[in-house]
């Protein structure tokens, strides 16, 4: 695919109503309203095959997935809320699904801090409005059979060390890596590869942790997806949440009013970046990131077509990687490239795609568990995918060595309406200006490589450059090519 694949995009998320079915025999918890998969209807009697129609009125009419969306944008008060899940079993088990909840949560309290997040998100809404408010019980239901409705506590509760791989890698380790061998073997081919022997020197290795961050930042106010909270908040609402796709802490500004980042040095692989060269005005590069089990990130290309480095410090983290040009199972790219839309949830794609995705893909993916103590190379244009196996604290940072100069440029070029995090009117144009004086050399390398890249026929597939590293690899021959000519 074109160069509006290796950069920055909006992303859009979507429910997938499951398919891989075998994977509900790995369910082991019921769920707490006695809500049933869809499919055990055919086996139900009358009277619990009418209750939908009976306990909806007319909005039976409506499927499950569009009345959940429905009640979702009605925007109805909680009261009103509470009062319709009084009407029927039906109405029951939709009103108080927790999705919603979570929904209005942010709707009404979201930009106003204090979260002090209680079990579930009704039960946090509900002790946000009032001062002395008991846990809500939930009945158990008889006759409900919905995908919808019961998808999310099974992807909630689903073993993750059954469900994602864990002991699937076909990734390299290295360790005593020099900067030369790392630029060669996997900086120029654009290859991911994990490096064990950096992250275990530095002190935050040994001292980041809950207390550590509480000390340093406890009282700061934090932006987790639409919620404004403290460390503090966040961390009380991690210990406590069970969610399908838990809130996910990435901060930009945690070295603003802390010494975290003394803590740690960038990996000498890592430290040649071109953007710095925009001092103040770069983009967002750097984030302090915190999650629970099952956190994370769906498939996504990091911004501004720049590569990153991703580094462990507690927990871990299970990696799904396609090469450049390579759209995983489930994800889907807007025409022009400037939208993504995947599952709702990491769980989710694990459910329905990551057991189908070698029937697929012809282009199999990079896997990978990333370990407490080590950190991974995520080249530009690649797919990525990532989930907390275990509650997870982290350092990623994103960054434009001059190999990738010629790449970078030309989308930036092509994809103005795509650059996030940039406070600047042109990026491209500020790049250049920035590299014209203080880089002048690879101004006019990067120069001289356009017309012969203009030269070379214009490809959609480019899943061929990674093919040829797994040759070579396979025919034990170094693998070379000039970073300007290729086309990942």
């Amino acid at each position: 695919m074109g160069s509006t694949i290796s950069g920055s995009s909006k992303h859009k998320k979507q429910k997938t109503v499951i398919k891989a079915a075998n994977h509900l025999k790995l369910a082991t918890i019921p769920h707490p309203f006695n809500i049933l998969p869809l499919g055990n209807l055919y086996l139900a009697s009358k009277d619990d095959t009418e209750k939908r129609t009976t306990g909806l009125g007319r909005l039976h009419r409506l499927p499950d997935e569009l009345l959940v969306t429905f009640l979702a944008q009605l925007h109805l008060s909680a009261r009103d809320l509470c009062r319709l899940s009084q009407c029927s079993q039906m109405l029951y088990a939709f009103s108080r699904n927790d999705d919603l909840w979570r929904s209005m949560y942010t709707r009404d309290f979201g930009s106003k801090g204090g979260l002090n997040f209680k079990s579930t998100w009704l039960y946090t809404y509900a002790t946000s409005s009032a001062a002395h408010v008991a846990e809500p019980r939930p009945i158990r239901l008889r006759g409900i059979y919905s995908d919808v409705l019961y998808l999310p506590h099974f992807y909630n509760t689903v073993p993750l060390d059954r469900l994602c791989g864990v002991n699937v890698e076909n990734i390299d380790r290295r360790s005593c890596l020099s900067l030369d061998s790392f630029i060669a073997e996997y900086g120029i081919p654009n290859k991911p590869v994990i490096i064990t022997d950096i992250v275990t020197k530095w002190p935050a290795f040994e001292k980041w942790n809950e207390e550590y961050l509480l000390k340093q930042c406890g009282e700061r106010t934090f932006r987790a997806e639409a919620i404004d909270l403290t460390m503090n908040e966040y961390l009380n609402y991690a210990r406590q949440c069970h969610e399908e796709a838990p809130l996910y802490l990435f901060d930009k500004k945690f070295g603003d009013s802390s010494s975290l980042t003394q803590d740690f040095t960038v990996p000498p692989y890592f430290q040649e970046d071109m953007l710095a060269l925009l001092g103040d005005k770069r983009p967002d590069y750097r984030w302090l990131i915190v999650g629970p089990t099952r956190s994370g990130s769906t498939f996504h290309l990091d911004p501004n077509s720049t590569s990153a480095y991703n580094a462990v410090i507690k927990g871990s983290k299970k990696w799904i990687m396609y090469p450049p040009g390579t759209l995983p199972p489930g994800v889907y790219l807007s025409e022009d490239g400037s939208e993504v839309t995947s599952p709702l949830s990491v769980t989710e794609w694990f459910v329905n795609f990551y057991s189908r995705q070698n029937d697929t893909s012809a282009v199999k993916p990079i896997e990978c568990v990333c370990r407490a103590g080590e950190v991974i190379f995520v080249p530009y244009g690649w797919f990525h995918l990532v989930v907390n196996l275990e509650p997870s604290i982290a350092l990623t940072q994103n960054f434009t060595s001059s190999y990738a100069l010629p790449k970078v440029l030309d989308w930036l070029e092509t994809n103005p309406e795509q650059v996030s995090g940039y406070s600047g009117q042109d990026l491209y144009s500020d790049l250049k200006q920035a590299l014209v004086s203080s880089r002048p050399d690879l101004v006019l390398s990067e120069s001289t490589h356009e017309g012969k890249t203009q030269q070379q026929p214009s490809t959609a597939n480019t899943t061929s450059t990674w093919t040829q590293i797994q040759q070579s690899q396979q025919d034990s021959k170094p693998f070379s090519f000039a970073f300007y000519n290729d086309d990942i």
